[in-house]
């Protein structure tokens, strides 16, 4: 069962691909409301397979981030400065957690 704080968390997924809804479904399964999920990106189909799910779904990034408190970047290395850059100072008051394969803190933290 997910912590009861946890469950009081709004949790933003930049980036909807595999690695992206393994997690979204282990949320859900330990217990996390899908209405407490949101997910950011650009395919079309994979906003519609994610809302199956009952989770939000945007192509808006910082629609996505607004009332999160815990921001998943989960989007390919290759666009993550084309990503992040337009969020620069809007993820300051969140955790943030990179399941992005080859990123570097240090190169994220420069970024946001």
């Amino acid at each position: 069962m997910v912590m009861a704080t946890a469950v009081n968390c709004n949790i933003c997924f930049i980036g909807g691909g595999n690695m992206a809804q393994a997690l979204i479904g282990g949320l859900i399964s330990r217990g996390l409301p899908p209405t407490r999920i949101t997910v950011s990106d650009p395919v079309e189909q994979i906003r519609q397979l994610l809302q199956e799910k009952e989770v939000h779904v945007t192509q808006d990034n910082t629609a996505a981030i607004q009332n999160a408190d815990v921001v998943v970047l989960a989007v390919k290395p290759q666009v993550l400065a084309n990503v992040l850059r337009p969020l620069k100072g809007l993820l300051s008051d969140k955790l943030v957690i990179s399941i992005i394969a080859g990123a570097e803190i240090k190169t994220i933290s420069n970024l946001i």
